[in-house]
């Protein structure tokens, strides 16, 4: 499920007209419900989405993860109990 205001990274820029860059990081700017009930349509701050659908798959994209709460997690374990793991 994506919110308005997510960060998202696009992992699918195949047949997208060059509007989206795989990898790249992106803002949700509206989500639109599918008519099917299958996939939610995202549309992204900066990027004009694709006339013939009003906005892009959701599937093309994943949220984006914050990992300081694992490197800070990392930073508690003492550096010999890490090299077991």
């Amino acid at each position: 499920m994506f919110y308005i205001g997510q960060r998202v990274i696009c992992v699918d820029d195949h047949d997208c007209d060059h509007r989206l860059a795989l990898n790249a990081a992106y803002i949700v700017s509206n989500v639109t419900p599918s008519r099917f009930g299958t996939f939610d349509g995202l549309e992204v701050e900066g990027v004009i989405s694709p006339p013939f659908a009003g906005a892009w798959m959701a599937t093309r994209f994943r949220p984006a993860t914050d990992i300081s709460v694992f490197t800070a997690l990392l930073s508690t374990v003492p550096l010999h109990e890490r090299e077991r793991v």
